[in-house]
């Protein structure tokens, strides 16, 4: 914090300071107003690898967890600690790339065990763009710059990129709900980063599940021509309330209209989303069993042209899956086609309360288009 560095023991010196509590830029103004000639600030644990730049009011640098301790260790075991803070240059064509951020948003939801989310990931780290010249790029007072653009990161980031891109599609596509203007985003995301490889998440510099990445990363070329789309009405989601044990005054509530549960009778993940998540409820006391659930799903197609869509599949790992058909074919723009996904699973065994959740995919092809949707398929222990 500022005014908490003794300036005898700062001046002329560059701190490692521990990410947290203040703003990375004020840690700085700390630094600088006690006398210190640069920073490295170092992420905590649970920060893991992944950093963000800012615009620092003296010469910084961030680095991850990982070499964090290594700078620690250096300067609690040299006799004469020396660092040199040096610019590189714009680094481009980073290998892997993109990473899933530390801060992003991690599911599973907490309103809903039956959506995967989140949806999609986007670009949200070190996003250049207009800044207002009403305050400084920093926005500490004692910060007299000013400038046109500036370099921020986080989830506020990633939200314009897909805004723009949904507007872009309604642009493009007028007749698009939406619905399908989702789906679209969705289904045609990517998953493997530019060395061929699952996506990693920096938060563990391990593989990413779909907890942090959903449907995946966002490609707003491929989402132009997404060839089918899984659309949906106000009943859809009616329905869904329904089935997910909203009281009809809760929905009535939400929807401002008279609603009859007791004439509907699917199933949460029946809703006609573009990703799919089961919840398996074992009941006490369960070891042994196996389980069938049918998920339902309609696409439709968005393109003015013949089209026969094939099915593949990645089994979540426990669970045995096929779809029904394996092959759609469509005559024209509009169609709607209907296929299910029959899954079947043994009991898991779990402590009371306790759930296990494993990934999965499946995804329809006519040869140059690709729609794909994650499965989520979870095992819950009832008390």
């Amino acid at each position: 914090m500022r005014g908490s560095l003794d300036p005898a023991a700062t001046r002329g010196k560059v701190v490692l300071c521990e990410r947290g509590v203040v703003k990375r830029a004020e840690k700085g103004l700390a630094v600088k107003e006690a006398g210190g000639v640069g920073m490295i600030i170092s992420n905590q644990f649970l920060d893991g690898e992944g950093v963000v730049p800012d615009a620092h009011l003296l010469p910084a640098v961030d680095i991850g967890f990982s070499e964090g301790k290594r700078v620690h260790d250096y300067i609690h075991t040299a006799a004469s600690p020396t660092v040199r803070l040096s610019f590189h240059g714009t680094q481009i064509e980073v290998k892997p790339a993109p990473v899933v951020a530390s801060f992003s948003g991690r599911g599973p939801s907490a309103q809903s065990a039956f959506i995967i989310e989140p949806d999609i990931i986007a670009p949200g780290v070190g996003i250049i763009a207009a800044w207002t010249n009403s305050t400084s790029p920093t926005e500490l007072l004692p910060d007299e710059r000013r400038t046109e653009f500036n370099i921020l990161s986080g989830t506020s980031m990633s939200c314009p990129h897909v805004s723009g891109i949904a507007a872009l599609l309604k642009a493009a596509h007028p007749d698009w709900s939406p619905a399908a203007i989702r789906s679209a985003i969705m289904t045609t995301a990517y998953v493997n980063d530019n060395l061929g490889r699952d996506l990693l998440d920096e938060s563990t510099g391990n593989r990413s599940i779909e907890w942090a990445h959903g449907s995946g990363h966002i490609d707003p070329e491929r989402a132009a021509d997404p060839g089918l789309v899984y659309e949906l009405s106000t009943d859809d989601y009616t329905n869904f309330l329904c089935s997910s044990n909203y009281t009809e005054l809760d929905i009535r509530t939400i929807t401002r209209t008279a609603v009859n549960c007791s004439q509907n009778s699917s199933k949460p993940w029946d809703l006609n989303y573009p990703s799919i998540s089961i919840m398996m409820n074992q009941p006490v006391p369960t070891t042994s069993g196996n389980y069938e659930i049918i998920v339902h799903r309609t696409l439709t197609s968005v393109r003015d042209a013949n089209s026969t869509y094939m099915a593949s599949m990645k089994e979540p790992s426990g669970v045995h899956m096929v779809i029904v058909p394996d092959k759609l074919v469509f005559s024209r723009k509009g169609e709607k086609q209907q296929f299910v996904v029959k899954t079947s699973a043994n009991a898991s065994r779990l402590q009371a309360g306790a759930s296990r959740t494993e990934f999965g995919y499946i995804s329809w092809t006519d040869g140059e288009r690709r729609v794909r949707s994650p499965v989520a398929f979870t095992w819950h222990q009832s008390f």
